[in-house]
C-alpha cells in the first residue's frame, strides 16, 4: 500500500488533493503500476528541477503521454539506478523510442522536439520554482482573517497551498509572478494550508492549490485558473466586474 503523499507526488498534476482526506488514506499498489507505453519521468516531489519539467509538461498539455514515477520509493529508486546507473532526478525513460536521459533542460528539449513544440521558457517562473523552498508563508489569526481581508478596497486574491503538494509547487510561482504584475490593482495573499487549518474551514477549501477571490466584501466564485493564462483571465474579469 502507498501513502497519500506518494499518490500526490506521482499523480499530483492530474487531480486536486481533497483536504478532508489528507489523514490516514491509502491506495492500492496496483493503481501505481508503471505504464510502459508512456514516457516515464522519475522525480522527487521536493526537487525544483523535477518541478520545472512538470511545469513544462502541464503547460503543454502532455499529461496524457507522461507517467510520473516517485523515485523516493525503494522499488522505484532501484529501477532508476538499474536504468541510469545512479539516482539523479529528473530522469526520462521513453521505452518506445529507446531514449533515456537526465537533466531538466535536456528533457524539456527532447519533449519539444518529439511533439513539435515551440516553447519560450518563462525564466521568472522557473527562477521562482527553483527558489520555492525559500518562500515563507504567514500564519494568520483565524479570528480576524475574514474581517481583515474585507477591509481592503482592492480585490483580494488568496492562494491556499502547501509546501509538499506538487501541483502547489508548480502553481505558486505562477501566482507570485501574476501578483507582481497586478500588485497595483489587487491584494495578493498566500496562505499555508498546513499552518492555517481553521482558515481553510472558514474559506471552504477542499483542495490544493485553491484560489479564492473577494471584491467589494463579497466572495467570488472562480474556475479554470490553474495556469498563467487562466489566472490572468480570472483577474481581468474580477477587475472589470
Amino acid at each position: 500500500m502507498k501513502s497519500l503523499k506518494f499518490l500526490v507526488a506521482i499523480l499530483g498534476l492530474h487531480f486536486c488533493l481533497n483536504v478532508a482526506t489528507i489523514q490516514n488514506v491509502q491506495i492500492n499498489e496496483h493503481a501505481m503500476q508503471v505504464i510502459e507505453s508512456k514516457i516515464q519521468i522519475f522525480g522527487y516531489a521536493q526537487c525544483p528541477y523535477f518541478a520545472k519539467v512538470a511545469y513544462f509538461i502541464q503547460s503543454q498539455n502532455l499529461l496524457d503521454v507522461v507517467e510520473f514515477i516517485d523515485a523516493s520509493l525503494p522499488e522505484h529508486a532501484t529501477r532508476l539506478k538499474a536504468v541510469s546507473g545512479k539516482t539523479q532526478v529528473p530522469y526520462l525513460v521513453d521505452a518506445v523510442a529507446g531514449v533515456n536521459m537526465a537533466e531538466s533542460d535536456d528533457i524539456i528539449m527532447y519533449l519539444m522536439k518529439k511533439y513539435n513544440i515551440t516553447y519560450a521558457k518563462p525564466v521568472s517562473i522557473i527562477k521562482n520554482i527553483e527558489n520555492n523552498q525559500a518562500q515563507t508563508q504567514k500564519s494568520y489569526n483565524p479570528k480576524t482573517f475574514l474581517s481583515d481581508i474585507k477591509q481592503y478596497t482592492k480585490p483580494v486574491i488568496i492562494l491556499v497551498s502547501t509546501t509538499w503538494c506538487p501541483p502547489c509547487q508548480i502553481f505558486k510561482p505562477i501566482f507570485l509572478q501574476v501578483a507582481e504584475q497586478y500588485a497595483d490593482q489587487c491584494e495578493f495573499i498566500c496562505v499555508d494550508g498546513d499552518a492555517n487549518y481553521e482558515i481553510l474551514m472558514q474559506l471552504g477549501v477542499r483542495s490544493y492549490p485553491t484560489v479564492i477571490c473577494y471584491k467589494d466584501h463579497k466572495k467570488i466564485n472562480v474556475e479554470n485558473y490553474r495556469s498563467y493564462e487562466g489566472l490572468i483571465e480570472l483577474i481581468e474579469k474580477i477587475i472589470k466586474k
